[in-house]
Protein backbone atom coordinates (compact mmCIF):
# COMPACT_ATOMS: atom_id res chain seq x y z
CA UNK A 1 0.00 0.00 0.00
CA UNK A 2 1.24 3.59 -0.93
CA UNK A 3 1.08 6.38 1.64
CA UNK A 4 1.78 10.32 0.64
CA UNK A 5 3.02 13.04 2.19
CA UNK A 6 1.45 16.27 0.97
CA UNK A 7 2.48 19.46 1.96
CA UNK A 8 0.24 22.27 1.63
CA UNK A 9 -0.82 26.06 2.52
CA UNK A 10 -4.09 26.42 4.98
CA UNK A 11 -5.06 30.17 3.96
CA UNK A 12 -6.82 30.74 7.49
CA UNK A 13 -3.58 29.78 9.50
CA UNK A 14 -1.37 31.10 7.01
CA UNK A 15 0.98 28.22 7.30
CA UNK A 16 1.84 25.04 5.87
CA UNK A 17 0.47 21.75 7.18
CA UNK A 18 1.88 18.64 6.52
CA UNK A 19 -0.45 15.11 6.66
CA UNK A 20 -0.22 11.58 5.28
CA UNK A 21 -2.56 10.16 2.45
CA UNK A 22 -3.65 6.91 1.23
CA UNK A 23 -2.62 7.13 -2.17
CA UNK A 24 -6.38 6.15 -3.29
CA UNK A 25 -7.69 8.93 -1.22
CA UNK A 26 -5.86 11.34 -3.72
CA UNK A 27 -4.76 14.89 -2.52
CA UNK A 28 -6.44 16.70 0.15
CA UNK A 29 -9.05 19.17 -0.81
CA UNK A 30 -9.10 21.08 2.79
CA UNK A 31 -7.08 21.88 5.76
CA UNK A 32 -7.31 18.86 8.19
CA UNK A 33 -6.54 21.34 10.74
CA UNK A 34 -9.77 23.65 10.61
CA UNK A 35 -11.42 22.76 6.93
CA UNK A 36 -10.05 25.87 5.89
CA UNK A 37 -9.41 26.36 1.83
CA UNK A 38 -5.66 25.17 0.89
CA UNK A 39 -2.87 25.73 -2.29
CA UNK A 40 0.33 25.01 -3.08
CA UNK A 41 -0.47 20.97 -3.03
CA UNK A 42 2.35 19.29 -3.38
CA UNK A 43 3.96 15.76 -2.02
CA UNK A 44 7.15 15.68 -0.54
CA UNK A 45 7.38 12.11 0.23
CA UNK A 46 5.84 8.58 -0.43
CA UNK A 47 6.22 5.87 1.24
CA UNK A 48 5.10 2.16 0.82
CA UNK A 49 3.81 -0.18 3.79
CA UNK A 50 3.14 -3.91 3.22
CA UNK A 51 1.51 -5.75 5.92
CA UNK A 52 1.73 -9.26 8.18
CA UNK A 53 0.55 -11.20 10.50
CA UNK A 54 3.22 -12.30 13.45
CA UNK A 55 2.92 -15.73 15.66
CA UNK A 56 0.14 -14.11 18.04
CA UNK A 57 -2.15 -13.28 15.25
CA UNK A 58 -0.79 -9.09 15.74
CA UNK A 59 -0.47 -6.67 12.90
CA UNK A 60 2.97 -6.36 11.90
CA UNK A 61 3.68 -3.22 9.76
CA UNK A 62 6.70 -2.07 8.21
CA UNK A 63 7.48 1.32 5.86
CA UNK A 64 9.83 1.33 3.77
CA UNK A 65 11.28 4.31 1.12
CA UNK A 66 11.14 4.59 -2.43
CA UNK A 67 14.02 2.87 -4.19
CA UNK A 68 16.83 4.89 -4.79
CA UNK A 69 19.04 7.16 -2.22
CA UNK A 70 18.21 10.82 -1.74
CA UNK A 71 20.52 13.50 -3.67
CA UNK A 72 20.97 16.76 -3.78
CA UNK A 73 22.59 19.35 -6.12
CA UNK A 74 23.30 22.92 -5.55
CA UNK A 75 24.83 25.30 -8.15
CA UNK A 76 27.00 28.00 -7.77
CA UNK A 77 25.62 31.59 -6.60
CA UNK A 78 24.84 33.37 -10.09
CA UNK A 79 25.70 36.73 -8.98
CA UNK A 80 28.98 35.39 -7.28
CA UNK A 81 32.44 35.24 -9.75
CA UNK A 82 34.60 33.35 -6.55
CA UNK A 83 31.73 30.47 -6.07
CA UNK A 84 32.40 29.19 -9.69
CA UNK A 85 34.85 26.54 -9.36
CA UNK A 86 33.44 23.73 -12.00
CA UNK A 87 36.26 24.41 -14.85
CA UNK A 88 37.98 26.88 -13.04
CA UNK A 89 42.06 27.42 -14.03
CA UNK A 90 44.47 26.66 -12.08
CA UNK A 91 47.66 29.00 -11.68
CA UNK A 92 50.51 27.55 -10.15
CA UNK A 93 52.99 29.20 -8.14
CA UNK A 94 52.28 32.64 -9.86
CA UNK A 95 54.45 35.90 -8.38
CA UNK A 96 52.94 38.15 -7.07
CA UNK A 97 53.69 42.31 -6.85
CA UNK A 98 53.96 43.99 -3.92
CA UNK A 99 52.18 47.53 -2.96
CA UNK A 100 55.15 50.02 -1.45
CA UNK A 101 54.86 49.14 2.20
CA UNK A 102 55.11 45.47 1.18
CA UNK A 103 52.35 44.33 2.89
CA UNK A 104 49.50 44.03 0.08
CA UNK A 105 50.49 41.87 -2.96
CA UNK A 106 48.51 41.22 -5.77
CA UNK A 107 47.86 38.94 -8.85
CA UNK A 108 47.26 39.48 -12.73
CA UNK A 109 43.92 37.65 -11.87
CA UNK A 110 40.80 38.98 -10.39
CA UNK A 111 37.63 36.62 -9.16
CA UNK A 112 39.85 33.57 -7.43
CA UNK A 113 37.82 30.83 -6.39
CA UNK A 114 36.93 30.62 -2.69
CA UNK A 115 35.78 27.70 -0.95
CA UNK A 116 36.68 28.83 2.37
CA UNK A 117 33.93 31.32 3.59
CA UNK A 118 30.76 29.83 2.84
CA UNK A 119 30.01 30.97 -0.94
CA UNK A 120 29.21 27.39 -1.78
CA UNK A 121 26.99 25.13 0.14
CA UNK A 122 29.04 21.89 1.26
CA UNK A 123 32.32 23.42 0.04
CA UNK A 124 33.84 21.44 3.00
CA UNK A 125 32.83 18.42 0.69
CA UNK A 126 34.10 20.18 -2.53
CA UNK A 127 37.45 20.69 -0.66
CA UNK A 128 37.96 17.26 0.23
CA UNK A 129 37.82 15.55 -3.27
CA UNK A 130 40.05 18.56 -4.57
CA UNK A 131 42.28 20.22 -1.99
CA UNK A 132 43.72 22.82 -4.88
CA UNK A 133 40.70 25.05 -4.68
CA UNK A 134 42.36 26.46 -1.62
CA UNK A 135 45.01 29.12 -2.05
CA UNK A 136 48.55 28.27 -1.44
CA UNK A 137 50.50 31.73 -0.24
CA UNK A 138 54.40 30.85 0.32
CA UNK A 139 57.62 33.31 0.93
CA UNK A 140 60.65 33.18 0.06
CA UNK A 141 62.39 34.95 2.54
CA UNK A 142 65.52 37.62 1.47
CA UNK A 143 64.62 36.10 -2.10
CA UNK A 144 66.39 33.30 -1.73
CA UNK A 145 66.46 29.41 -0.58
CA UNK A 146 63.77 27.71 0.66
CA UNK A 147 59.68 28.82 0.00
CA UNK A 148 57.84 28.91 3.55
CA UNK A 149 53.94 27.96 3.27
CA UNK A 150 51.79 30.36 4.69
CA UNK A 151 48.30 30.22 6.41
CA UNK A 152 45.46 32.44 5.30
CA UNK A 153 43.33 33.93 8.38
CA UNK A 154 40.21 31.94 9.46
CA UNK A 155 36.99 33.19 8.82
CA UNK A 156 35.77 36.18 10.89
CA UNK A 157 39.85 36.61 12.18
CA UNK A 158 41.90 39.14 10.80
CA UNK A 159 44.68 38.03 12.99
CA UNK A 160 45.43 33.93 14.15
CA UNK A 161 47.25 33.29 10.29
CA UNK A 162 49.30 35.11 8.40
CA UNK A 163 47.28 37.34 5.55
CA UNK A 164 43.78 37.82 4.56
CA UNK A 165 42.84 37.18 0.69
CA UNK A 166 40.73 40.05 -1.14
CA UNK A 167 39.09 36.76 -3.64
CA UNK A 168 37.36 39.69 -6.27
CA UNK A 169 40.28 41.56 -6.24
CA UNK A 170 42.85 38.64 -6.46
CA UNK A 171 45.11 40.30 -3.58
CA UNK A 172 47.12 39.17 -0.63
CA UNK A 173 47.43 41.28 2.43
CA UNK A 174 50.10 40.35 5.14
CA UNK A 175 49.39 40.64 8.71
CA UNK A 176 52.96 41.84 8.93
CA UNK A 177 54.80 43.78 6.11
CA UNK A 178 57.00 41.59 4.74
CA UNK A 179 60.56 42.32 3.59
CA UNK A 180 61.67 44.50 0.37
CA UNK A 181 63.80 41.18 -0.63
CA UNK A 182 61.44 38.29 -0.03
CA UNK A 183 59.31 37.14 -2.54
CA UNK A 184 55.63 35.97 -2.69
CA UNK A 185 54.02 33.38 -5.02
CA UNK A 186 50.29 32.03 -4.95
CA UNK A 187 48.75 28.78 -6.76
CA UNK A 188 45.12 29.43 -6.54
CA UNK A 189 42.15 28.50 -8.81
CA UNK A 190 40.51 31.91 -11.30
CA UNK A 191 36.79 32.14 -12.45
CA UNK A 192 36.81 31.13 -15.90
CA UNK A 193 33.50 30.93 -17.20
CA UNK A 194 30.26 29.66 -15.79
CA UNK A 195 29.79 25.67 -15.73
CA UNK A 196 27.94 23.49 -13.72
CA UNK A 197 26.93 20.31 -14.98
CA UNK A 198 25.21 16.92 -13.03
CA UNK A 199 26.48 13.90 -14.26
CA UNK A 200 25.28 10.32 -12.67
CA UNK A 201 28.47 7.70 -11.82
CA UNK A 202 28.84 5.02 -13.94
CA UNK A 203 26.22 2.27 -13.27
CA UNK A 204 23.86 4.93 -11.72
CA UNK A 205 20.63 6.29 -12.84
CA UNK A 206 19.44 9.95 -11.52
CA UNK A 207 16.18 10.99 -11.25
CA UNK A 208 15.45 14.11 -11.13
CA UNK A 209 12.24 14.93 -9.29
CA UNK A 210 12.28 19.29 -8.75
CA UNK A 211 14.36 22.37 -9.02
CA UNK A 212 14.35 25.14 -6.62
CA UNK A 213 15.22 28.46 -7.83
CA UNK A 214 16.35 30.78 -5.25
CA UNK A 215 16.80 34.60 -5.32
CA UNK A 216 17.43 37.70 -3.41
CA UNK A 217 15.03 40.45 -4.20
CA UNK A 218 18.14 42.99 -5.38
CA UNK A 219 19.34 40.14 -7.93
CA UNK A 220 19.59 41.31 -11.59
CA UNK A 221 19.03 39.08 -14.31
CA UNK A 222 21.00 40.56 -17.53
CA UNK A 223 21.13 37.00 -19.22
CA UNK A 224 19.51 33.52 -20.37
CA UNK A 225 19.23 30.56 -18.39
CA UNK A 226 18.70 27.09 -19.76
CA UNK A 227 18.59 23.41 -18.34
CA UNK A 228 19.55 21.62 -21.28
CA UNK A 229 19.96 17.57 -21.09
CA UNK A 230 23.09 16.15 -23.16
CA UNK A 231 23.57 12.51 -24.38
CA UNK A 232 25.92 10.22 -26.18
CA UNK A 233 25.04 10.70 -29.86
CA UNK A 234 26.14 7.96 -31.84
CA UNK A 235 25.41 9.02 -35.21
CA UNK A 236 28.08 11.81 -35.21
CA UNK A 237 30.69 10.89 -37.76
CA UNK A 238 33.54 11.35 -34.94
CA UNK A 239 31.39 8.68 -32.59
CA UNK A 240 34.29 5.78 -32.14
CA UNK A 241 34.22 4.77 -28.34
CA UNK A 242 35.71 4.32 -26.07
CA UNK A 243 37.65 6.87 -27.13
CA UNK A 244 35.11 9.47 -29.05
CA UNK A 245 31.58 9.49 -27.48
CA UNK A 246 30.55 12.97 -28.52
CA UNK A 247 27.51 14.27 -27.04
CA UNK A 248 24.71 15.99 -28.27
CA UNK A 249 21.68 18.30 -26.93
CA UNK A 250 18.74 16.25 -26.00
CA UNK A 251 16.38 18.40 -23.97
CA UNK A 252 16.58 21.99 -23.03
CA UNK A 253 14.52 24.76 -20.54
CA UNK A 254 15.15 28.55 -21.10
CA UNK A 255 14.62 31.27 -19.11
CA UNK A 256 14.98 34.89 -20.18
CA UNK A 257 13.12 36.94 -17.84
CA UNK A 258 12.91 36.50 -14.43
CA UNK A 259 9.07 35.98 -14.36
CA UNK A 260 9.59 32.53 -16.37
CA UNK A 261 10.96 31.11 -13.37
CA UNK A 262 7.29 31.42 -12.14
CA UNK A 263 5.02 30.64 -14.92
CA UNK A 264 5.55 27.19 -14.43
CA UNK A 265 6.18 27.09 -10.85
CA UNK A 266 4.56 27.13 -7.64
CA UNK A 267 6.18 30.23 -5.11
CA UNK A 268 7.17 29.31 -1.35
CA UNK A 269 6.66 32.42 0.93
CA UNK A 270 9.26 34.78 1.10
CA UNK A 271 12.47 34.53 3.89
CA UNK A 272 12.71 37.92 5.77
CA UNK A 273 16.41 39.39 5.70
CA UNK A 274 18.12 37.72 8.66
CA UNK A 275 21.05 36.10 10.20
CA UNK A 276 23.39 38.77 10.72
CA UNK A 277 25.96 40.75 9.00
CA UNK A 278 28.47 38.30 8.48
CA UNK A 279 26.58 35.14 7.58
CA UNK A 280 23.35 36.33 7.35
CA UNK A 281 21.37 37.29 4.32
CA UNK A 282 21.73 41.24 3.69
CA UNK A 283 17.77 40.78 1.37
CA UNK A 284 14.69 38.80 1.43
CA UNK A 285 15.10 35.76 -0.74
CA UNK A 286 12.72 34.30 -2.80
CA UNK A 287 11.94 30.77 -3.76
CA UNK A 288 10.41 29.08 -6.82
CA UNK A 289 9.51 25.80 -6.67
CA UNK A 290 9.76 23.81 -10.24
CA UNK A 291 7.56 20.75 -10.12
CA UNK A 292 8.12 17.88 -13.03
CA UNK A 293 5.04 16.03 -14.23
CA UNK A 294 7.39 13.61 -14.59
CA UNK A 295 10.71 12.85 -13.21
CA UNK A 296 14.14 13.32 -15.59
CA UNK A 297 15.68 10.42 -15.96
CA UNK A 298 19.53 10.71 -16.06
CA UNK A 299 20.90 7.22 -16.77
CA UNK A 300 24.71 6.92 -16.83
CA UNK A 301 24.77 4.35 -19.96
CA UNK A 302 23.59 7.00 -22.09
CA UNK A 303 26.04 9.81 -21.23
CA UNK A 304 23.56 11.46 -19.53
CA UNK A 305 23.49 15.04 -17.68
CA UNK A 306 22.19 18.12 -16.94
CA UNK A 307 23.99 21.31 -17.87
CA UNK A 308 23.52 24.64 -16.50
CA UNK A 309 23.75 27.62 -19.36
CA UNK A 310 24.38 30.78 -18.51
CA UNK A 311 25.10 33.94 -20.85
CA UNK A 312 26.99 37.56 -20.97
CA UNK A 313 29.81 36.01 -18.94
CA UNK A 314 30.53 37.93 -15.45
CA UNK A 315 27.77 40.56 -15.96
CA UNK A 316 25.22 38.08 -16.43
CA UNK A 317 23.39 38.24 -12.51
CA UNK A 318 24.40 40.62 -10.00
CA UNK A 319 23.03 41.05 -6.35
CA UNK A 320 23.22 39.24 -3.15
CA UNK A 321 22.39 35.56 -4.50
CA UNK A 322 20.91 33.28 -7.34
CA UNK A 323 21.08 29.87 -7.36
CA UNK A 324 19.15 26.54 -8.54
CA UNK A 325 18.92 23.27 -6.02
CA UNK A 326 18.46 19.89 -7.83
CA UNK A 327 16.54 17.16 -5.78
CA UNK A 328 17.54 13.45 -7.16
CA UNK A 329 16.99 10.12 -6.64
CA UNK A 330 20.19 7.73 -7.06
CA UNK A 331 19.61 4.40 -8.01
CA UNK A 332 21.32 1.07 -9.60
CA UNK A 333 20.74 1.54 -14.07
Amino acid sequence: MLFNHFRYFCDTEQEFVYEWREDSEGPPTLCRNDGGEISDITIVESRSTTFAIDADGHLETSQEPLPGSEKYFFSPNLCDPCAWYEGAEEVVEQALTPDGAYTVYSSSNTYWIDLNHGRQIEEDKIILETPGYVPQVEVQVGGTGDWVLKTENSWGSSDDGDYSINYEEGTVTFNEAQGATDNVRATYFKQDGYQFTIVPTAGKRLKVQYAEIQYTNDMVMNADVAFEVWVYNPADPSWDPPTSMPKVRYNWRQYRRVIDFHLESRPLPTLEAHGGADRGMAHPLITAVLDFLTYWDIRSSQGAEIRLVVSNGLSSFTGEHASLTFKTTCEDE
